[in-house]
């Protein structure tokens, strides 16, 4: 089954657990994309992703995605990372690619349901692969030109750790 429709990205779920054990997750929105492109066949979005949070360990889960107003996808980061009281820090550039699922074992893109609109969004039947890279001068040029505020403040680097396909209880939040 070929992936259809082109999916837009629309933020990032976030999750943290408190100090008496209750977890939270939110969705951080990503701002409009900064470009976006259809070459080769292949749609290219590209988006800058802020958040303020107390300081904390937190879990960025995933990426989200949607096709319309049903369809949703959901690309699994997995990655932890720590925030530390009054530091801005760089956690990397991230890539997502949506693919056809070549096994079964494979998580999918998205949930099965509602039949049509998961499948003609290419959630059901597809994956994603996902790098993070370090391109910290380039990434941090375009947030200085982006959001003023950050123009004369000390950026990090606390780049996610290289990511992995998420195996056991991380696969089942699909």
């Amino acid at each position: 089954m070929a992936l259809i429709a082109a999916p837009e990205v629309v933020g990032a779920f976030v999750a943290t657990t408190d100090a008496k054990g209750k977890k939270a997750q939110v969705l951080v929105k990503v701002d409009k994309p900064l470009s976006k492109s259809a070459a080769g066949g292949k749609q290219v979005e590209e988006h800058t992703l802020t958040i303020t949070l107390p300081p904390g360990t937190y879990r960025l889960q995933c990426i989200q995605t949607t096709v319309g107003q049903m369809a949703y996808g959901c690309a699994p980061v997995f990655a932890d990372f720590e925030v530390v009281a009054s530091r801005v820090a760089y956690l990397g550039h991230i890539d997502v690619a949506r693919r056809e699922r070549k096994t079964d074992q494979e998580l999918r893109a998205g949930s099965v349901l509602p039949i049509f609109d998961q499948w003609y969004a290419g959630y059901s039947g597809g994956t994603f692969d996902i790098s993070i890279h370090d391109r910290f001068d380039d990434d941090i040029a375009v947030f200085r030109k982006r959001y003023a505020p950050l123009a004369s403040i000390t950026i990090e680097k606390a780049v996610l750790p290289p990511w992995k396909p998420p195996t056991g209880a991380e696969a089942d939040m699909n």
